[in-house]
């Protein structure tokens, strides 16, 4: 049974079907909606065969889009059913696969193979766009000596920087405080996404250091409003409550929504004692920084466009 198989109709409907009706339909719908649809519903829908239709989807449906959320889906299963598929998809020729294959491996469980096989993609892959992908869901797993995995990377030459951007992300996943001064030191790159990734990783670094703070202070009357959102998100991860009448100031004087946005929210997190802030409210908090920093990033891709004319 397809429900508005054309999408006509203006809605938001929960369609509960068994997995194999799903499965029927990511096989046959003529539609690539339809079958979209599908992958995406199987990921939450145990039963067999589910596994062999997300794989089967992955690797040859006619839209790619179709292949992606397959990918996307086969990350939300048991690791033992879908990992191998995974890390067989790496050398898939379309980069969105790839990239979504990459991607789905780090919201696995721990593997030191399928590690392994991200760095090395995260090395080799032709697209730097796959690589970038690889490198941070091996960083999400946790790799170990991963100061040391991670050191390449910071000095990797790409287009725009983006892996050194990247790994200077994935420093913030590690939280060791031997990394400080690094980050400290990245803190000043030219750079604006390394500085900004920098920026972040120093809201779990250094608590307690009277620098580290200085620093993301100092990052809220940047010139570039990228960086006073990273110095924001900083503050708060630090829980800096004594950041609270600046982050209300920038608040009050600050001409770019984003910025205003955060600031209130991180004004909101701060004046929620830790002990005792509910988890939907930490959740949505979670949601809403990045959220914010997606739009960041947006609002600069608008920029570098409008800047190029």
């Amino acid at each position: 049974v397809l429900f508005d198989p054309r999408d006509i109709i203006l809605k938001s409907i929960n369609f509960k079907k068994p997995a194999a009706e799903w499965i029927w339909q990511l096989a046959h719908a003529t539609r690539a909606l339809n079958r979209s649809e599908a992958a995406t519903a199987l990921g939450t829908a145990p039963g067999a065969g589910v596994a062999e239709a997300l794989e089967q989807a992955a690797r040859s449906d006619a839209f790619y889009g179709v292949r992606i959320d397959a990918v996307q889906s086969l990350g939300r299963l048991k690791p033992e059913e879908s990992r191998a598929v995974l890390i067989g998809l790496l050398a898939d020729q379309n980069v969105e696969v790839r990239v979504a294959a990459a991607g789905a491996l780090g919201n696995l469980s721990r593997n030191a193979g399928a590690i392994q096989t991200l760095l090395q993609s995260a090395r080799t892959d032709a697209s730097f766009s796959v690589r970038q992908s690889a490198l941070s869901a091996a960083a999400r797993l946790k790799p170990d000596n991963a100061i040391e995995v991670l050191k390449p990377f910071l000095e990797m030459d790409s287009p725009n920087q983006s892996m050194r951007a990247v790994a200077a992300s994935a420093l913030e996943q590690i939280a060791d405080d031997s990394l400080l001064p690094t980050v400290m030191e990245l803190a000043k790159d030219s750079n604006d996404g390394i500085r900004q990734n920098a920026l972040r990783a120093l809201g779990t670094l250094g608590k307690g250091k009277p620098e580290v703070t200085d620093r993301l202070m100092a990052a809220l009357h940047d010139s570039t409003a990228g960086d006073r959102i990273a110095g924001i998100i900083g503050l708060q991860r630090r829980r800096e409550t004594p950041a609270i009448p600046a982050l209300e100031q920038l608040a009050a004087s600050e001409g770019v929504p984003n910025v205003v946005r955060a600031a209130r929210a991180a004004v909101d997190a701060l004046r929620t004692p830790a002990a005792s802030a509910e988890p939907s409210n930490a959740e949505d908090l979670r949601n809403r920084i990045a959220s914010l920093e997606k739009e960041n990033q947006d609002l600069k891709a608008r920029l570098d466009k409008l800047e190029k004319k």
